[in-house]
Formats: C-alpha cells, sequence, structure tokens
C-alpha cells in the first residue's frame, strides 16, 4: 500500500510508514532530492499528511516551497511546519537560514494566502516556532500574490483618476539625495521597479541622466508613462530583466524587495545589468522603525503586522546579508517620517541627524558591485 505521509528534510529524524525525503545521502533518505529542485518526484495529490520541521528556512524560495506542498498535499489534508520566529537568536545565527518568519507569515508574510479552510492557522508552539495546518474542509487553493492584484490596483487608479504615491516624501528625498551626491559616477541609471509615480527618477532625470524605469504590473507603467517624461519604460519580472549584461552604471531598488519573494534573485540580477563598481541606491521598510515600536508600546501588542502587501521587512543586519554577496556598503542613510509636533519633531530630527538612525522609516544604503568571479 503507498505510503501517504510525505517527510520533507528528514534528516536522522525518520518518521515511520512515512515517505523521507532528504538531499543528504548520509541520512539514508527514502528518497534524497534537493527540495529546491522542482518539480518534485511525487504525483499531484498523493499524501494526506506533509510535515517540514525546521527545513523550509533552509530553502531558497519560500513560495515555490509552498506550491509544492500545496500540488502533493490531497483534500482534506493534513501540513504541519515548524520554523524560526524571527526573534530566536538561532534564526540568525545558523548560516544556512535564508528566511525568517513572524506569526503572520501564513497570512502574507512570504507571499502565500492558504484559502478555502477555516482551521487554517499558525500556532505558537515555543518562542521559535511555530506550526501550520489545515485540517478541514477542502484543500486550500495557494494564492501568491502577483501581477493580476497589482494589475487590478493600477486598474483601479487608471479608471478612477485618483493620486497614486509609491513612496513618501522623505524616502522620495532619500534616493534623491543618494543619487544626487553621487551624480559624477554615473550616466545611465536603471529604475527596478519603478512604479506608477516615478518621481525621483524624474528628478534624475532632471540632473541630465539617462533614465530607465523597469516594472512588471502594465498598468503602472500605463499610469507612468505620461509623468516619465524621457525615460525608457520596460514591463518584466526584476529577476529576469531584459537588459545585456553591465548595461547601467547605476540602478535604484526602491521599497521593491519587500514585495518580491525571491529578493535575492532581484539583487543578483541587478548585479548582472551593472557595469564594474556600479552603483545600487537601495531602500527597503525597517522593520524596526520608531513608528511600528511607539504603536506596540501603546497597545501593549508587540505583534509584528507587516501591510498587506509586504511579503518581509528588514532589519539593517538583514540588507547587508542580503547584499553582500554582489554589494559592498559604502554609506548608510537616516530616512524620517515627516513627523512634526511636540513629539515628533524631536523625534524626527534625531532619526534624520542618525542618532536614531537604526529606527528609520526605512533602511537607505549606496552600495557598490563587488568584483566577483561569476554571477
Amino acid at each position: 500500500m503507498p505510503k501517504t505521509l510525505l517527510n520533507l528534510g528528514c534528516g536522522n529524524k525518520h518518521l515511520p510508514d512515512a515517505v523521507n525525503v532528504d538531499c543528504n545521502i548520509r541520512v539514508h533518505p527514502d528518497v534524497i532530492h534537493d527540495l529546491n529542485c522542482r518539480p518534485w518526484p511525487f504525483a499531484d495529490d498523493s499524501f494526506a499528511e506533509v510535515t517540514a520541521y525546521d527545513v523550509i528556512e533552509h530553502c531558497e524560495d519560500v513560495v515555490a516551497i509552498m506550491e509544492e506542498i500545496h500540488r502533493v498535499a490531497r483534500s482534506h489534508a493534513v501540513v504541519k511546519i515548524t520554523v524560526p520566529h524571527f526573534s530566536c537568536a538561532n534564526a540568525f545565527i545558523d548560516p544556512t537560514h535564508k528566511h525568517q518568519f513572524g506569526h503572520f507569515t501564513s497570512n502574507g508574510g512570504h507571499g502565500c494566502f492558504l484559502r478555502g479552510s477555516s482551521t487554517s492557522s499558525w500556532k505558537s508552539l515555543s518562542e521559535s516556532a511555530f506550526s501550520l495546518s489545515w485540517t478541514q474542509g477542502q484543500k486550500p487553493t495557494l494564492m501568491v500574490f502577483g501581477r493580476e492584484d497589482y494589475e487590478r490596483q493600477g486598474a483601479h487608479v487608471l479608471s478612477n483618476g485618483t493620486e497614486f504615491l509609491c513612496s513618501s516624501n522623505c524616502i522620495i528625498k532619500a534616493v534623491v539625495t543618494m543619487a544626487r551626491d553621487n551624480s559624477q559616477r554615473f550616466k545611465n541609471i536603471l529604475d527596478v521597479g519603478c512604479g506608477a509615480n516615478p518621481t525621483y527618477a524624474r528628478e534624475i532625470a532632471a540632473i541630465g541622466k539617462q533614465v530607465h524605469g523597469l516594472d512588471f504590473t502594465f498598468n503602472f507603467l500605463r499610469l507612468a508613462q505620461p509623468r516619465s517624461g524621457n525615460m525608457k519604460l520596460a514591463q518584466a519580472d526584476a529577476t529576469r530583466m531584459p537588459y545585456r549584461d553591465s548595461a547601467f552604471d547605476a540602478a535604484i531598488c526602491s521599497e521593491t524587495a519587500e514585495h518580491i519573494p525571491n529578493d535575492r534573485g532581484v539583487v543578483q540580477e541587478i548585479a548582472r545589468v551593472l557595469k564594474p563598481n556600479g552603483l545600487l541606491f537601495f531602500t527597503v521598510p525597517n522593520l524596526w522603525n520608531a513608528d511600528r515600536i511607539i504603536n506596540m508600546v501603546k497597545a501593549q501588542d508587540f505583534t509584528v503586522r507587516l501591510p498587506e502587501h509586504h511579503i518581509r521587512e528588514y532589519s539593517p543586519r538583514q540588507v547587508s546579508r542580503l547584499l553582500s554577496p554582489w554589494f559592498r556598503i559604502e554609506r548608510r542613510l537616516p530616512v524620517g517620517f515627516g513627523w512634526t509636533g511636540p513629539l515628533g519633531a524631536p523625534i524626527e530630527k534625531m532619526v534624520t541627524l542618525g542618532l536614531l538612525r537604526r529606527f528609520s522609516v526605512s533602511i537607505a544604503v549606496v552600495a557598490r558591485k563587488r568584483h566577483v568571479q561569476s554571477q
């Protein structure tokens, strides 16, 4: 009788009556397979139960792993997953961990949404692990927050004629400052994820630079076109850009990486299209920004809740780790909130002066492409 329990990344913890899978031949799995290689060697709807204990954090693409689990699991299947919580020191100490997770990851924290089961939930097992299971109703459908969702958002803006701001004024100011301060070091620049309102790209074009904009949402580019001036716009996936190697002197990737499941793939692709010593002006939301911390203290609720479209947010250390294989960070800039008033103004001042830079709304860095043997 075929086994109906799939044990992913079994290591030495083989489960009886299970198909135990691992990429390490020395642990003697039933099936030797690298989970990063897809499709897995199992038919659709094969298993009544799937377990992945402390495995997914080691994989390259969490969304792709969830898609494969979803594919091989039957309707009414039980799926059990444990992963390290981002607040656990071991989540960052282990050099083989590629991802960290929070309470709300199953509701979109890594680009995945499970629908169709009223009992789909994450349950706390300890301070450093969580478990996901679905046990009732039909097999949940897996949704990746993708192009169609952004296209609908762009279509809504086009039909209503409402103003659409992709970044706050403080973030725009930071990007423009990075570009102006390094204006002698580049002639052309690529804006990766330019969005519907490429404000900073226009300002950079105004200082005589040739600006190219790329976004994977066609309706965002339709919105950007009337405001883009001489910008050259292209629609493409940021992990597979339609440019030759070493095409650009500099690149912007501002408030973009947090929306993309494969953020490492984006950074690697940017490095590919940059010339040797090319510059990257990079910003991402700061996970532990002052606004979030103040609101947590006020509410006495210390659960991290990310905005709807954010797959993740970053700490300064995570930004360094994300960029370091391909870039060397030259400068870090504080990014304020635009706060005023008797309490807000002093905090804003300390953030923008750099005294409280680690609590900025976003992490902004100037990075230079490393010389590496292969990309």
